[in-house]
């Protein structure tokens, strides 16, 4: 697939070694909201052990769903990256109980930062599991347990993320 650079005026492959044309990439690609490869998380087989969830392959084993099972919902899977300084309030959150919350805006996503959020969350927002990690030697590091919120707490913190 040829795609035509803005800068140098040529059309390049998209694995292309052109500098400015892999950053246009990365930031189109980081930008998208999309369902992430969910075996691609670090904390799918914890996940998987939660019996409030159904994993089901799809035709052929090709794909896969995530269901909750309370209300037959789809699950949906993100990555988000955050800077230090948001990475930190979002584990002040985290840590909090659910009735200091107070879901006010929305925490600030950045292309590439130190802190990684894993989310799942259903459809209907009354399912939410999450687990925040930080870049430490070439790679992401828990920095908390996983936490699973249901229902009017899931919908909390569904809308800061």
């Amino acid at each position: 697939m040829l795609v035509s650079c803005f800068l140098c005026k040529l059309s390049h492959s998209i694995y292309c070694r052109c500098l400015h044309l892999q950053r246009i990439n990365i930031l189109n690609f980081k930008t998208r909201i999309f369902m992430a490869n969910i075996n691609h998380f670090q904390m799918i087989d914890n996940l998987k052990k939660d019996t409030r969830v159904t994993f089901k392959k799809g035709f052929l084993g090709l794909g896969s769903k995530i269901i909750y099972n309370t209300t037959q919902s789809n699950i949906k899977a993100y990555k988000k990256e955050y800077d230090t300084s948001v990475g930190e309030q979002i584990l002040k959150t985290l840590s909090l109980s659910t009735k200091d919350v107070k879901a006010t805006e929305k925490f600030p996503q950045k292309d590439l930062g130190n802190y990684q959020l894993e989310l799942f969350v259903s459809d209907d927002k009354q399912f939410l599991a999450v687990s925040l990690y930080r870049y430490e030697d070439l790679c992401y590091k828990p920095v908390m347990e996983q936490k699973v919120f249901e229902g009017k707490d899931a919908e909390r913190y569904a809308y800061l993320f």
